[in-house]
């Protein structure tokens, strides 16, 4: 089984769309993992040369671990976020004047945004 792992903010960099707090985020980061063994791992800092950045960007790390092992989005059979869904979820319902979109649908956005190909909600 082919992991991919994520963490960090759901903004891109240089967005404040979400307006969190840094201290209410990690930095952000990719893992890819198969059949339990690590293959890859990128800080996104590394990538976007934003120190401690918890912009998610992330899915540059994303590809970046992909592709550094040979893969692809449809290769991976499940994607990672560090948070529970109900928890992502309270903190984004607290954001004032902002519409509510559930943390799945927004980080199915998100992926469709940075790779330009849809992903199967299933995974």
């Amino acid at each position: 089984m082919l992991l991919l792992g994520i963490c960090g903010g759901l903004d891109f960099p240089y967005e404040n769309e979400l307006n969190f707090q840094t201290v209410d985020l990690h930095d952000a980061a990719a893992v890819l993992v198969k059949d339990g063994q690590v293959l890859s791992a990128i800080e996104e800092e590394r990538l976007n040369r934003i120190k401690h950045s918890n912009k998610s960007s992330l899915f540059s790390a994303a590809k970046f671990v992909l592709d550094s092992q040979g893969y692809c989005l449809d290769d991976v059979d499940k994607v990672c976020y560090y948070s529970t869904e109900d928890f992502a979820n309270y903190m984004l319902k607290s954001i004032p004047r902002r519409k509510f979109v559930p943390i799945r649908q927004r980080l199915l956005d998100k992926i469709q945004r940075s790779f330009g190909v849809p992903l199967d909600e299933n995974k």
